[in-house]
């Protein structure tokens, strides 16, 4: 039957990734008819490969709701806006979410897993992706930074969800960092990236576990390719709980995660360990420059140095493309990029958490891995509901103590709070991590969160942790301390959030 005596028809749709009923919208005598999907009532045109339905243009009528004139263009900018309506109001996808790439299997959309080991399988593209796009990409335009997925388009579900927030420009062009005038400079630099350069994250955060959250992770794995889980420790029995270890700076001796098993040999023994993988060429190379002929590039008479010129041009306000070089090159340091791709690996984190039936979990991570932990946790609170994680503990951590409310809202995904071990004698964190951030930004791992952020615990370890690549070689006497693991069934038993920091 020749398409235009269809009049409906059922198929996946690249818009909201269900599958649904597409009735005949406009008949077009050249080139594809549209039809209008019954679950999201976007419109709909036919892959030019398969029968998945492709994401068709809305027309000059069917602007997104809330996008007013206007609307977040203090965040987004003109620019990236006119450029994502273009897009979505004149033109028609060529092909399926499945065949560019932006969404890997519409048939898993909404599938669980057992185990974490299974979360690349379950992110494995059913069919070829036909645009091949590329892996990442940057971009300053409008006054904008946007560090990119290579997608030019949302991801299945996204554009519906986020229409309403004015973040469809964002989510066309990747993850906007913020304005480049002033002290905003902040998050351009992502010393403060935070709840804002989460917009996307919080918009669909309830969707962890389901399409929405699929079409994202899907999105960002793209960006951290050797992104996966290894299974270093299995039990006899299972209690349910797992523990999972995040990398930071890495050294040849610990690319196999030989370091976490050592210090965790006594404690969380009836649990299964996993280490999460990400990032590992930039982390070795972060690692190497820190160690080595490479540790003269980061003294602490440079770094101060460093910091101190970037505080200067800060106060004498930069000019417009001034600052935004400064951005360029900050972003392109792969300290940033490590920085950046620290949050995607913390939405894939919680995306596999969300998606593990009957399971619950500690999570730990040092350095930039606490960065990962702690984003993951921002995503988890804002799913709402279970509580899947019991305890994070964070050492070294190369995220920002400053706001509260982000604290506040990570410590509220889990059960029994948040640890934030740090040193004062951390120099990595006190002049890389400065410096980095354009001396914006404080980071935890050196001093401790505001007292009284509820679910927080600060723990000093300035008397132990004499520098930053020391904490794992002395994870038991930490985790002693903390008082954790040794009996991981009976903190299975006492879930009540700890609220009082020392």
């Amino acid at each position: 039957m020749s398409e235009e005596h269809v009049y409906s028809l059922e198929s996946w749709c690249s818009w909201c990734g269900e599958f649904s009923r597409h009735t005949l919208f406009q008949e077009n005598n050249i080139g594809r008819s549209t039809f209008k999907c019954s679950a999201c009532e976007f419109l709909t045109v036919k892959c030019r490969h398969c029968e998945n339905m492709a994401r068709a243009a809305l027309g000059e009528s069917r602007k997104v709701e809330g996008d007013d004139e206007g609307q977040g263009n203090s965040l987004f900018g003109d620019s990236i806006k006119r450029v994502s309506q273009l897009f979505t109001e004149n033109w028609h996808n060529e092909l399926c979410a499945e065949h560019d790439g932006t969404m890997p299997d519409f048939t898993k959309a909404k599938a669980t897993i057992l185990e974490l080991g299974e979360f690349k399988h379950l992110m494995r593209p059913r069919k070829a992706n036909l645009y091949g796009l590329t892996k990442q990409v940057g971009v300053v335009a409008g006054g904008i930074v946007a560090v990119g997925t290579g997608a030019y388009l949302a991801a299945p579900g996204i554009a519906a969800a986020l229409g309403s927030t004015g973040a469809l420009g964002a989510a066309s062009t990747g993850t906007a960092i913020g304005t480049l005038k002033g002290a905003t400079l902040a998050s351009a630099s992502l010393a403060k990236v935070g709840s804002g350069g989460l917009a996307i994250i919080a918009a669909t955060g309830a969707g962890l576990g389901g399409k929405t959250g699929y079409g994202l992770a899907n999105a960002y794995f793209k960006d951290i390719p050797d992104y996966h889980f290894t299974l270093k420790r299995a039990t006899s029995s299972d209690c349910g709980h797992r523990v999972v270890v995040v990398n930071g700076f890495l050294s040849e001796e610990d690319m196999e995660a030989h370091d976490w098993c050592d210090g965790l040999a006594d404690h969380y023994q009836d649990a299964p360990l996993w280490y999460l993988n990400w990032e590992a060429k930039t982390l070795r190379k972060l690692g190497g420059m820190l160690s080595g002929t490479s540790r003269s590039m980061f003294s602490s008479s440079i770094l101060s140095s460093g910091v101190g010129l970037a505080s200067k041009a800060l106060a004498k306000g930069v000019s417009h493309g001034g600052m935004a070089m400064t951005a360029v090159g900050l972003a392109s340091n792969p300290w940033h990029s490590a920085m950046l791709n620290a949050e995607k690996a913390g939405l894939l984190l919680a995306e596999a958490i969300s998606r593990t039936e009957g399971k619950t979990f500690t999570l730990m991570g040092h350095s930039l891995g606490a960065r990962v932990v702690f984003f993951a946790l921002l995503a988890l609170a804002s799913k709402g509901g279970e509580k899947y994680v019991r305890n994070a503990v964070l050492m070294g951590g190369a995220v920002g103590n400053e706001s509260e409310v982000d604290w506040t809202t990570a410590a509220s995904a889990t059960s029994g709070g948040v640890y934030n071990c740090y040193s004062e004698r951390d120099g990595v964190l006190k002049w890389l991590y400065r410096m980095a951030n354009a001396g914006l930004s404080t980071p935890a791992g050196l001093v401790p969160v505001s007292h009284g952020v509820e679910g927080v615990v600060n723990s000093d370890f300035s008397n132990l942790i004499g520098g930053h690549n020391e904490w794992k070689a002395n994870l038991g006497a930490v985790l002693d301390r903390l008082e954790l693991g040794r009996d991981t069934l009976r903190e299975a038993s006492n879930t009540s959030p700890v609220v009082e920091a020392e």
